[in-house]
């Protein structure tokens, strides 16, 4: 198998998250923007991640965290209770559809040298919306869903890297001063060696 990536993308670090925590063998692919016009007739989109396996390209990053963890291979990051697994799947939704389409324009800002007013007023308000529902649904301490490593933690964990980080120096510089439990949250889930290793890539990609 074989990962294709881009190490500062959200959706390509919940991926190598997930490897990551499962000790999966695989080999990781850093793809590199613009990308070849093979890679873009294989994936149909030319989006990372992407997962070669058995000659087939899978895409979107849902698909492969599901195709990962119906392997069986190492740990499982899927609760077995079916409420529980349904949080789960609720929170990466969160991510997906309240917090990565209005963090997406702070990045853009970020990615252009932009420090442009209208970001934060148009963006920010609809950021901190996503942030404080993705607070009222987190329920444990360190762990997003129960006591244990899952894939909403993986989901959450990239999207944090860059509120914390980078949201600051566009003009933001406490994000999450109104969600407290997030930001613990935020703070412990940084002790799993699978979360420290991708907040590290993703905060020293480019120097």
């Amino acid at each position: 198998m074989k990962l294709n990536h881009l190490i500062p993308s959200t959706f390509s670090a919940r991926v190598r998250m997930q490897v990551y925590a499962k000790g999966i063998d695989i080999e990781l692919n850093h793809v590199h923007f613009p990308v070849e016009e093979d890679y873009r007739r294989r994936t149909g989109t030319g989006k990372v991640p992407s997962l070669e396996v058995e000659g087939y390209t899978l895409i979107e990053s849902t698909a492969i965290a599901e195709y990962l963890e119906d392997l069986g291979q190492g740990r499982s990051l899927r609760p077995t209770a079916p409420l529980e697994r349904a949080k789960m799947r609720q929170l990466v939704q969160i991510c997906d559809h309240y917090i990565a389409p209005h963090l997406l324009h702070f990045i853009m800002a970020m990615v252009r040298g932009s420090h442009d007013p209208a970001v934060l007023r148009d963006a920010g308000p609809k950021l901190m919306a996503g942030l404080q529902l993705l607070e009222s649904r987190l329920e444990g301490q360190s762990h997003a869903v129960g006591s244990q490593l899952s894939l909403a933690d993986c989901a959450i964990v990239p999207n944090l890297v860059y509120v914390t980080g980078f949201l600051p120096l566009l003009g933001m510089p406490e994000p999450l001063r109104d969600c407290p439990r997030l930001a613990r949250y935020f703070d412990a889930i940084a002790s799993e060696p699978a979360a420290a290793k991708v907040i590290e890539e993703m905060r020293s990609f480019g120097g």
